[in-house]
């Protein structure tokens, strides 16, 4: 994610074993399918 993390929910337990799984990850990593956006944010795929 390159900005607005603040605008996204909170990570949960079950995203962050998922994301033990993936691979290239980074400090900011998360699973678009699981954060839950509030505002803007803009993320790098890839």
């Amino acid at each position: 994610m390159k900005e607005g993390a603040e605008n996204l929910s909170e990570m949960q337990p079950d995203e962050e074993d998922r994301l033990d799984m993936a691979e290239g990850l980074t400090l900011h990593s998360r699973l678009g399918c699981q954060a839950v956006v509030k505002g803007d944010v803009t993320v790098e795929i890839p």
